[in-house]
């Protein structure tokens, strides 16, 4: 690439650098979950198959919430491994932020940790491909 095209390039790099300091940036000065959100982590009893089953939740809404609010509810997604269903965590999951932005939004904001994921009961998920036959069984 020579001459203008060039130039172009270099140009578009400089304000793609910039462009992504400044999200860094803004990123930093306000973290996820700051002060102007309240998040409770509960447990939901619900039955399953018969079952009584624990499920791990974590609520967020904004501090000065008052009355009803409409409900945004949060799934995760499937590590790689089974190993890795236990140790996930909600606070620390990537969509964290979206979760935040949505209760700052006005909304209550409630995710579940499935049946073996976290501190949920239930089975640990296989290894197995996410195939709609092994899928369907394993839920």
């Amino acid at each position: 690439m020579t001459g203008q095209g060039a130039a172009t390039f270099a140009f578009g790099a400089k304000v793609m650098a910039l462009a992504i300091v400044v999200v860094i940036s803004l990123a930093a000065a306000r973290p996820a979950i700051s002060g102007d959100l309240i998040q409770e982590r509960e447990y939901l009893r619900v039955k399953i198959g018969g079952r009584d089953v624990r499920l791990e939740a974590l609520f967020v809404k904004r501090a000065d919430a008052k009355g009803r609010l409409p409900i945004a509810l949060f799934n995760h997604g499937r590590p790689g491994v089974a190993a890795m269903a236990l140790d996930h965590n909600l606070f620390r999951d990537p969509g964290i932020t979206a979760i935040a932005d949505i209760a700052r939004r006005g909304w209550l904001v409630v995710a579940i940790h499935r049946r073996g994921y976290g501190t949920s009961d239930g089975p640990i998920q296989s290894d197995s491909p996410c195939a709609a036959d092994t899928f369907i069984s394993w839920m």
